[in-house]
């Protein structure tokens, strides 16, 4: 199954967003 571009995006800067405030 393919994940839109927009959805991917949205995870992709949730991701981040953990990243920074774990780190």
């Amino acid at each position: 199954m393919r994940i839109s571009l927009e959805g991917q995006a949205a995870e992709t800067a949730r991701n981040l967003s953990d990243n920074c405030l774990k780190n």
